[in-house]
Order: structure tokens, then C-alpha cells, then sequence
């Protein structure tokens, strides 16, 4: 997208693209998304999941990047979180 030869202005910058070309761009992006991690992702945030709770543990099923990595990250956070809410000092 950044590469090749370039059309300056007279001020020596390079010229924004066409909105041609910036569409050109967006569109071969999302053609090199799979509709299978389309669906997974709206699954996995909850955006389609059935409304009468049936796919709630999609949402939290631990298939994610953070889970196969061995992240904790989000748990750390969490306690600390949880940690502050039992203080009573203010």
C-alpha cells in the first residue's frame, strides 16, 4: 500500500491517495478475511450471540490469543480491581 512510486507536491510531500484508491485498499483487506473469523469474532464479543443465553460461554470459552498464549494479564487486572472495591477508606 505504502510502496511504489509516489506523486509529490509541489512542496515536496507526498500526495494523499484517491478515495478510489483508499477504497481499493479496504476492500482487498477485508477480501483477505475469512467470513469463518468474521462470525467467530462477533460470537466471541457477544455481538450475535442468541439472546436467551444459550452461547453465553462462547464469549468466555478461553480460545482466545490471550488464553493460548498463557497471558494472564487480564486476571492481574482483575484483582486488582477487585482488591480496591473491598476498601472502605476513601
Amino acid at each position: 500500500m505504502a510502496e511504489g512510486d509516489h506523486a509529490m507536491t509541489p512542496g515536496g510531500k507526498i500526495k494523499k491517495p484517491s478515495v478510489e484508491l483508499l477504497c481499493a485498499w479496504v476492500m482487498e483487506a477485508w477480501a483477505m478475511i475469512s467470513p469463518e473469523i468474521i462470525v467467530h469474532s462477533f460470537k466471541k464479543t457477544g455481538i450475535s450471540n442468541a439472546l436467551d443465553g444459550t452461547e453465553d460461554e462462547v464469549v468466555h470459552d478461553g480460545d482466545g490469543d490471550n488464553a493460548e498464549a498463557g497471558d494472564d494479564s487480564d486476571d492481574a487486572a482483575t484483582s486488582d480491581v477487585d482488591g480496591s472495591l473491598d476498601s472502605d477508606s476513601e
